[in-house]
């Protein structure tokens, strides 16, 4: 097949157009010398034709960076016969470095094989990048050139000497390299040394990067002339112990292992779900790696997790993680469109994922932003392009997979109750008001506080190692009788060794974890712990004296029983509204604190510890808040007693006040039902409603703007977003019916999902949706 060249016009080079169904490749020519310039040409070859075991060009797809983000790309030519063609600087040093003395090598290079200045085929060629890269005979990882620094070539000699094969001189492959790089003396390198030289290169920080590795069949990591096999630098990145030693290592080194651990986990997923492939290009150790950390694919899951990826378009955000993902049918909705915005791209995407999946799991993600949002997003949409706070698992995590019928079932409930109106950017869907936000905490721990926590499950184990959890009174618990020595000399008083504590450990967390969030959180920094001398409660004999004073209860004075900190009466606060009785129930609040608690880690040295937060990325609790939530009147579990109480009509009036989030409640809190758990999003306030939206699995917290006229008082209100009564009345057709007509229009900002106790029984008793949110 002729080379098809790039012609020349007007000083600009155009690519010649490219048929149906073909994609380009790069030939890039052999050359004697490494400073040679770089020439080549382009091949069109059908798609169909990459597929097949007979592949006429068996191609090497190259990942890359640009560039570094936010800076200018130094040019440099490459020739196509007597034309030129720019290309940035890194990619001139991978091509140079990949470039063969003996024979020509067949590439594909999106800079080079896509136009990138055609939109109609960057749209086309981006949803056959799957398919690209899947089909190449191996996928070439190219970070950069070497530094030539000490740190560089200890990082490439550790890698080395850890990998199948390394590089030769010649380009090749080399089986015995790692052996012979076992001999060397100096500059053996760390795992610290890959960190800095290779980890912090800015292609583990590019969105695009992610689909190229993870559908690759066979990937090598290359760095000048350096390369290894991707699943050995994995390998060493991620089964080092320092590196699983979750607290011990850097923490501020951590984030950029778990890029590694990331991509490996997609690509596993990805493999074991293609039936073409299954597990063929999956190394033997992969079950080590999914059995301990998962291998999800689900788009909301990747998306959150791939948040701190960086786009030169916002837009790609998304689709460049399309093709990866499983969980949304983007084909049929054709997500993948460059011609729309980056705000219509990331509405659209919610609007088609709300659509799809009635557990409205697309609202839980917002509450984990941490930079400010685009201002021209709807407060319901994802904004995709900046940072996620990932501290913690999503509260959809709670729950097993549903059978395809309760899905559908699922699906078909929430749609039933939802619209959208004002152009598509404000979601109206009905729903009903649980509660009133009370009192909120953010939870973290610091590292002297995990400490706490094994420290006391240390001390009830030995406490309670030797009796069980025997009656202290019981005929048959045999006490050890010993001498005491007391202070003014021996006598022969006899007394009992401690006696096992009567409470199970659940209890004592659950106590620790109230007493945490009733301190202000300016008490809890370790700089104010050592300043009140707080440090002493690491002594057993102090934790001694807090745990006999019992879960559930508090002492007056609590710098005599062992707690570092300030704290409330006991009946006001945390400590009275936990249920500390036993074991928690599974999946209530209580038990999601007592798992994070158990899940501490013991650190190497207790000096770092008290230096920053820690957290728990496998924990629903950490990066959330906790708090109270007074129910409203009538929303009581379908299971218990519905309590009836003078203020119930006041409340509800109250509800329908023009800021139901401002309105005073005094009454109500001390007269109505009791407050409850709440597990927040971050930024939640007091004020904020807990709502339920039908379908969904759990609530969601909705911030008040202001109360929209209801339809029947015939004024503005939301007949304002439409030119007629007709308009307005056939968008909320589909809001009516089932004895859910009328009802109150409130306009709401979302702030994100929450939880608490007994909803599932809480939302059976709900018989009537009476309010339309209207959440822009």
């Amino acid at each position: 097949m002729d080379v098809v060249r790039l012609a020349e016009l007007h000083g600009r080079y155009v690519y010649e157009p490219l048929e149906q169904g073909s994609i380009r490749l790069l030939v890039l020519l052999e050359a004697d010398d490494f400073q040679d310039d770089l020439e080549g040409g382009l091949v069109h070859i059908p798609l169909n034709a990459i597929y097949s075991d007979e592949n006429p060009y068996p191609y090497v797809a190259l990942s890359y960076v640009w560039g570094r983000t936010g800076r200018k790309v130094e040019m440099v030519k490459m020739y196509f016969d007597d034309k030129v063609l720019h290309v940035g600087k890194n990619l001139d040093s991978a091509l140079r470095h990949m470039r063969r003395k003996d024979r020509a090598v067949f590439l594909w290079v999106d800079a080079i094989c896509i136009d990138q200045s055609n939109v109609q085929e960057r749209n086309h060629q981006v949803q056959q990048m799957r398919d690209i890269y899947s089909s190449a005979r191996e996928t070439v990882i190219y970070i950069g050139d070497q530094t030539g620094d000490n740190t560089g070539l200890s990082a490439w000699n550790f890698l080395e000497r850890r990998a199948k094969w390394a590089l030769n001189n010649n380009g090749d492959p080399d089986y015995n390299r790692p052996r012979e790089m076992e001999d060397l003396i100096d500059f053996r390198g760390t795992l610290d040394d890959v960190h800095l030289d290779v980890l912090s290169r800015p292609w583990f920080g590019r969105v695009w990067v992610l689909q190229e590795v993870v559908v690759s069949r066979y990937v090598s990591i290359q760095c000048g002339r350096r390369c290894v096999p991707w699943d050995d630098f994995c390998r060493t990145i991620m089964l080092k112990e320092q590196v699983h030693d979750q607290y011990g290592h850097s923490l501020r080194r951590e984030s950029s292992f778990e890029v590694v651990q990331l991509m490996f986990q997609l690509r596993a997923g990805f493999h074991l779900r293609t039936k073409n492939y299954g597990a063929n290009y999956l190394p033997p150790w992969y079950e080590q790696v999914v059995q301990q950390n998962g291998a999800s694919t689900d788009i909301l899951d990747t998306l959150r997790r791939a948040s701190g990826f960086l786009a030169s378009d916002p837009r790609d955000k998304i689709i460049a993680l399309l093709g990866i993902t499983t969980g949304f049918d983007w084909l049929s909705h054709e997500t993948a469109d460059y011609n729309m915005t980056s705000v219509d791209v990331y509405t659209k995407f919610a609007r088609d994922h709300l659509a799809e999946h009635g557990d409205c799991q697309l609202l839980e993600v917002q509450e984990l932003a941490t930079e400010r949002r685009n201002q021209d997003l709807p407060s319901w949409v994802p904004d995709w392009s900046i940072r996620m706070r990932m501290e913690g698992k999503s509260l959809s995590s709670m729950f097993e997979r549903e059978d395809c019928s309760i899905a559908e079932l699922r699906q078909s409930k929430a749609n039933r109750w939802k619209t959208w109106v004002g152009g598509g950017s404000i979601m109206a869907i009905r729903g009903r008001i649980m509660g009133i936000v009370t009192s909120t905490q953010p939870v973290h721990l610091w590292g002297h506080e995990e400490l706490m926590f094994n420290e006391l499950s240390a001390r009830w184990e030995e406490r309670n190692s030797e009796m069980g959890n025997k009656d202290p009174d019981s005929e048959d618990a045999e006490w050890e009788m010993v001498e005491v020595e007391e202070a003014k000399g021996l006598n022969g008083e006899m007394s009992m060794k401690e006696p096992p504590l009567p409470f199970p450990i659940e209890s004592y967390i659950l106590s620790v974890w109230a007493d945490l969030f009733d301190t202000a959180p300016g008490e809890r920094t370790p700089r104010s712990v050592q300043r009140s001398g707080g440090a002493h409660w690491l002594s057993g004999s102090r934790l001694d004296d807090y745990l006999a004073r019992g879960p559930g209860t508090r002492s007056t004075n609590s710098n005599q029983d062992g707690w570092p900190y300030s704290l409330p009466e006991q009946s006001t606060g945390f400590l009275s509204h936990m249920d500390m009785t036993g074991p928690p129930v599974p999946n209530s609040i209580e038990d999601h604190l007592v798992k994070r608690a158990k899940t501490t880690v013991t650190w190497s040295d207790t000096r770092y510890p008290a230096s920053r937060p820690v957290t728990n990325k496998d924990s629903v609790i950490d990066g959330r808040s906790i708090g109270l939530f007074k129910p409203y009147p009538d929303m009581e579990p379908a299971s218990g007693l519905e309590v009836q109480h003078p203020a119930a009509e006041e409340a509800k009036a109250a509800f329908k006040m023009n800021r139901p989030h401002a309105w005073s409640f005094d009454r109500y809190l001390y007269d109505g039902p009791k407050q409850k758990l709440v597990l927040l999003p971050r930024k939640a306030e007091v004020g904020d409603l807990v709502v339920h939206f039908p379908g969904a699995r759990i609530p969601f917290v909705l911030r008040a703007k202001k109360r929209e006229v209801e339809p029947e008082d015939g004024a503005m209100g939301p007949k304002s977003l439409f030119p007629s009564r007709e308009a307005f009345d056939q968008a909320f057709e589909n809001l009516r019916g089932d004895g859910q007509d009328g009802g109150y229009f409130w306009s709401y900002h979302h702030v994100g999902g929450c939880w608490i106790n007994e909803y599932d029984e809480t939302v059976k008793g709900i018989d009537k949706l009476d309010h339309v949110f209207l959440i822009r």
